[in-house]
């Protein structure tokens, strides 16, 4: 469940809301919104979430079916490793 997701990780960090919300530039009310799941964020701001909390936003924001499917595991491998292009499929 993305609530729970979103709030284990900043807990893991050691973050509160307020830390959270200075960190992305947004309110309190903002992230508190996105933890109890009334509100999406953008993806600008899905993407510093998944920078800040050292997650990617696909382990953030999907259900965690996806990680069983290999194809999702090379891809997190990719993304750890900084590669963000993939030449084959022009992106």
């Amino acid at each position: 469940m993305i609530i729970n997701k979103i709030k284990k990780f900043r807990k893991v960090k050691n973050l509160t809301q307020d830390d959270l919300a200075k960190e992305l530039g947004v309110t309190r009310k903002t992230i508190n919104q996105i933890e109890s799941g009334n509100v999406l964020p953008k993806i600008d701001v899905a993407y510093k979430l998944s920078i800040i909390l050292g997650a990617t936003v696909e382990q953030l924001f999907l259900n965690d079916d996806y990680n069983k499917s290999p194809i999702w595991l090379i891809y997190d491998n990719v993304l750890s490793a900084g590669i963000w292009k993939c030449p084959k499929l022009n992106i």
